[in-house]
């Protein structure tokens, strides 16, 4: 019984520990070279991870291990993250929403299933009000839409430059991005 049970936890652990990227590549994208990842089942229904902002899609580590069996699940580093490239331009959710749709088309996935957490939650919404027949079903959580979710110690990091880019060498030990790149609150030209 018990060498029964040992070879089914060591089973479950080999399966829970192999999962093969089937693809790692780069898509240009919008003027951009940005990085993804397709794992799991070819023939499954297309699953698109969408990381939160400061992160990259390696936070989906886990749950890509769950759904990769049944699943063809696209991980994705949106615009300026991870390995993703960085554009001239201020990045935006519309900007991140339609890159994802044309990496997307550039591996021939028409409609997906859409996890997203934070910023990626509101790029998989975004893509959902401008392209609902893109989207099969939506995960979302941690999204904020409005400048007021943030607390008032991180809106105010958010609006000076200096605050900032402490907050992002503190926190991630990266160094300092172009805080009005990122127009989360405020820096619009």
């Amino acid at each position: 019984m018990k060498i029964r049970l040992m070879h089914q936890i060591v089973t479950l652990l080999a399966l829970w520990m192999t999962t093969i990227v089937a693809l790692a590549d780069y898509a240009e994208v919008n003027g951009i070279s940005m990085y993804y990842e397709v794992h799991g089942n070819p023939y499954g229904t297309p699953v698109v991870m969408l990381h939160g902002g400061y992160d990259d899609s390696d936070m989906w580590a886990i749950e890509t291990r769950m759904l990769a069996p049944q699943y063809r699940v696209i991980e994705i580093d949106s615009r300026g993250h991870g390995r993703s490239q960085d554009g001239a331009s201020a990045i935006t959710y519309e900007q991140m929403a339609d890159d994802t749709l044309k990496l997307l088309d550039s591996i021939g996935i028409v409609r997906a299933h859409f996890v997203g957490w934070s910023d990626g939650a509101v790029i998989a919404s975004q893509i959902a009000i401008d392209h609902p027949e893109r989207v099969n079903q939506l995960v979302l959580f941690g999204a904020a839409f409005q400048s007021d979710a943030y607390v008032d110690w991180f809106a105010a990091a958010l609006n000076q430059p200096v605050l900032f880019n402490a907050f992002i060498d503190s926190r991630f030990q990266m160094p300092s991005l172009n805080s009005c790149r990122w127009r989360v609150i405020s820096c619009q030209s």
